[in-house]
């Protein structure tokens, strides 16, 4: 899937923070054992592994995961930029990325220029966006049991479905 590439421009047309997903030739190496059969031959895009060795990249004090950055933020120090969240969650909307839960995401720790601290959003693996349902009968039984499932197209068919998964962190967040 080359979505996660497009995506990546896109993202950063309107300065969301992102990975740079690669497209890489997989060869047969005896090492892969098992894994030959099933990748060995492909072009696959990998994302880069966002950590807090991308302090630099961010200019960022940390950068953690979901888990963490909701602990910190239990104390009254430590605040969520709310704006550049609801900012990146219509952008899922927009590109129909509805696979956002709690794991998808990497939170830059920073600090403004009073000190205040805060968290901002890296959304991470894209590989949903632009999905479209329309091959083959799983996938049509698929819209039809989860209404998360949508097909990319110009009209939303359920906005609710749309966001579903991450209605769990929405909620926490805005």
């Amino acid at each position: 899937r080359s979505a996660a590439k497009i995506v990546a421009q896109l993202a950063n047309s309107i300065a969301l923070p992102h990975n740079n997903p690669e497209m890489y030739w997989v060869p047969y190496n005896a090492s892969h054992g098992e894994y030959n059969e099933r990748m060995a031959g492909r072009l696959v895009y990998l994302e880069e592994n966002i950590d807090a060795s991308w302090r630099k990249n961010f200019d960022a004090i940390d950068i953690v995961d979901t888990d963490k950055m909701l602990e910190a933020t239990k104390s009254q120090t430590v605040f969520i930029d709310t704006m550049q969240y609801l900012k990146t969650r219509l952008f899922d909307m927009l590109i129909n990325d509805w696979d956002r839960h709690e794991k998808q995401w990497r939170w830059m720790l920073k600090a403004d220029s009073t000190g205040k601290r805060y968290f901002s959003p890296i959304a991470k693996d894209r590989d949903m966006a632009f999905y479209i349902f329309d091959e083959g009968v799983i996938n049509q039984l698929a819209t039809n049991v989860n209404e998360k499932f949508q097909s990319y197209r110009k009209d939303f068919k359920n906005v609710n479905g749309l966001m579903e998964q991450a209605r769990k962190l929405d909620e926490k967040i805005l």
